[in-house]
């Protein structure tokens, strides 16, 4: 029996997207995405908001404006 593939299922972020995060405080802010980065353990998304720059995991971007 051959193996099935499995597809990875990515959101689509480019640079300048706005994004809304989750901040580890349960804090919702608004960025924007400044870079995109390839971990080992996945994407990273370096977003900038409240002249603070983050780099945060793809789960805690809430959703594209």
């Amino acid at each position: 029996m051959p193996k099935k593939k499995t597809e990875k299922v990515e959101k689509p972020y480019v640079v300048g997207d706005k994004v809304l995060v989750k901040l580890s405080g349960g804090r919702l802010v608004e960025g924007t995405v400044k870079a995109i980065s390839d971990k080992t353990d996945g994407q990273r998304l370096q977003v900038s908001f409240d002249q603070r720059t983050a780099l945060l995991h793809l789960w805690q971007v809430e959703r594209i404006r």
